[in-house]
């Protein structure tokens, strides 16, 4: 079964890449600068995606061979993009990607 979780290097993120992995899941991690973010995530054994939740078009490609989308992403205080720009068009973005890429199961956490 292959996860996406998007929001992975926050706080909750973390732990549920953690949990997937040792069940057994593939985990892929979507980052907005994997070189930057994603070394102790490809250490754990997740694969890293580039895709940002305010660049729509990045999104799609991120969804290929993915079974189940997981978000606990959140715009933080110290972004630079605002909460409407992620917290509701990159989710609304987000939702209709998946459902263009039949994705059956969209599990949300709000932060």
């Amino acid at each position: 079964m292959n996860l996406l979780v998007i929001g992975s290097t926050g706080t909750l993120g973390r732990q549920l890449v953690q949990h997937s992995l040792r069940q057994g899941y593939n985990v892929r991690c979507l980052l907005r600068d994997p070189p930057k973010q994603g070394k102790f995530l490809l250490d754990w054994g997740a694969e890293i995606a580039y895709g940002d939740l305010s660049l729509p078009e990045t999104l799609p490609p991120v969804l290929t061979a993915v079974d189940i989308v997981i978000d606990v992403a959140t715009a933080r205080a110290t972004d630079d993009y605002s909460v409407e720009k992620i917290d509701w068009l990159g989710k609304i973005a987000l939702i209709e990607a998946a459902k263009i890429a039949n994705i059956q199961k969209f599990i949300f956490f709000l932060d």
